[in-house]
């Protein structure tokens, strides 16, 4: 559904896009906290690649980049976290990244998530200029343009 037409309040829901993703909603009760994250992804790809002669470079900006942010997004206490990084390639650019998981999702579970969607994230977009990777327990992306 449309973010806008979202009806829990946002420790309840993760936003991709303009999409609202709903998981903690069983009937009309609401669960406080889900020590049981979906590991079950979707991956959105960019179907530009960066040019092949700085695909090591990039491969290892990102995968630092995403590292780091599966490091700092379980802890964080609203479950969300933006970051931008300066890389260079043929043009000074920006490499944006972000994870989020829910607030009410407990911290060892986004934990868990979060480590998941690293692993399905590096394995499907080698030299994608972007790429995410979707659950209703978590998300995390990156970007080398402004849209995330």
């Amino acid at each position: 559904m449309k973010k806008e037409q979202c009806p829990l309040k946002l420790l309840m829901r993760l936003i991709d896009g303009d999409n609202c993703i709903v998981r903690y909603k069983v009937g009309n009760q609401t669960i406080d906290r889900d020590n049981a994250p979906d590991l079950d992804f979707r991956v959105y790809q960019s179907p530009v690649r960066v040019p092949s002669h700085y695909w090591e470079y990039f491969n290892s900006v990102v995968g630092m980049e995403i590292r780091l942010l599966v490091r700092l997004v379980p802890s964080q206490w609203d479950g969300y976290l933006k970051r931008a990084r300066k890389i260079h390639l043929n043009r000074r650019m920006a490499l944006n990244s972000l994870g989020q998981c829910p607030r009410n999702l407990s911290e060892s579970a986004c934990d868990r998530c979060m480590k998941a969607a690293m692993e399905a994230l590096l394995q499907a977009c080698p030299g994608q200029d972007a790429c995410g990777v979707v659950s209703s327990s978590c998300i995390l992306k990156y970007s080398t343009s402004e849209v995330m």
